[in-house]
């Protein structure tokens, strides 16, 4: 079955029971929940991006060319699958797919790192270069996208300049230091959202978004070796920085999650506090929240947000909840043999049990 067939059926499907506020895309998981599309994209062990439809858990390439033997073909002599070189962290706006790649081109006689933003059709096809970020690399894990902007990590690298380290780690590195920035839908513009450069070796990575926040952690290492850092948000309105919440731990959908006196909390609003009693948290573990239920990929039961209390919860080994959508959680699993992604359905009876007394 060819993408384009997938993505109708996805888009003539039912709607998913919430739609997104915003976007956490990643290599990792790149989840698309939007009026006409409930699926992810992710990029398989030959670099080459699938989309699965969470309707009917139909996993394509990115490619609608018939007879592709789906192999990529470095040397161009043929026409290349459309399923490659779509970057790590493909952003699906519109009806169209956005990726940027890391680019070395020659100035003046001497090397220069660059962005290329380019775009395409969801089929891989008809791929354009539409902006630039000159003396960047794209080097963040995460991504964002809020409304008309994708929010991502960017350095500003320069080559055959080092930075100098005395003390016990004396030596020298390559020069770099990493901002927050945002490419513009509606303006086809990046735009420059935080930097704080000083001379140092720095290195930023994106955390959450909540309530028009973006929360990151910065670490700063100056010229006597001394690390500096912490986890701090930016007002995305009025571009105010200041320090994360105490306790800041994640974000996951429409909360705002921090660790108090050894318990989790969760934040809906900034008056709204639910405390998750009973529910350990492992320092190192990956936590969200889905259809209303805490989940952790260390423990084998939830935190039910509607009711206060913790219920077990059936999931197959090194599997996590995903996503939800028309009345079934979309598990996820990862198949080390095949070196492939597993995805399945289950109803919430099948998933979540009784309460822990």
């Amino acid at each position: 079955m060819v993408l384009t067939a997938v993505l109708l059926a996805s888009c003539g499907a039912t709607k998913a029971d919430s739609q997104e506020k915003y976007r956490e895309i990643s290599a990792f998981a790149n989840i698309c929940f939007t009026d006409s599309v409930a699926g992810e994209f992710y990029l398989d062990e030959n670099d080459a991006q699938h989309f699965v439809d969470y309707n009917t858990l139909v996993d394509v390439l990115v490619c609608a060319r018939p007879n592709c033997p789906h192999k990529s073909n470095y040397s161009h002599e043929e026409a290349e699958c459309s399923a490659y070189g779509l970057g790590e962290k493909p952003c699906l706006y519109g009806n169209k797919l956005y990726y940027m790649t890391n680019e070395i081109k020659m100035k003046d006689s001497s090397p220069v790192l660059s962005i290329s933003l380019s775009c395409c059709d969801i089929d891989g096809t008809n791929r354009k270069k539409i902006a630039e970020l000159e003396g960047y690399w794209s080097c963040g894990i995460m991504d964002y996208l809020v409304g008309d902007k994708l929010y991502f990590v960017a350095a500003y690298e320069e080559f055959n300049r080092y930075v100098e380290f005395e003390g016990e780690n004396s030596g020298k590195a390559q020069y770099s230091e990493s901002g927050i920035w945002c490419y513009n839908f509606s303006e086809n513009k990046f735009e420059l959202i935080y930097d704080n450069y000083n001379g140092n070796y720095n290195s930023i990575g994106l955390n959450g978004y909540w309530k028009d926040r973006l929360y990151f952690s910065c670490s700063e290492v100056d010229q006597k070796s001394v690390l500096t850092g912490g986890r701090y948000v930016i007002d995305l309105a009025s571009g105010d920085v200041t320090e994360a919440e105490s306790g800041f731990v994640a974000v996951s959908g429409e909360y705002l999650i921090t660790l108090e006196n050894g318990t989790l909390v969760l934040h809906k609003d900034d008056e709204t506090q639910i405390v998750a009693e009973g529910f350990d948290y492992g320092s190192g573990s990956s936590l969200s929240i889905v259809n209303g239920k805490l989940f952790s990929t260390k423990n084998d039961y939830c935190f039910d947000i509607e009711t206060g209390k913790c219920r077990k919860v059936s999931l197959p080994k090194n599997t996590e909840v995903r996503s939800y959508i028309d009345g079934y959680y979309i598990i996820y699993g990862y198949d080390f043999e095949k070196q492939k992604p597993i995805y399945a359905k289950v109803s919430e009876s099948e998933l979540i049990g009784a309460e822990i007394k």
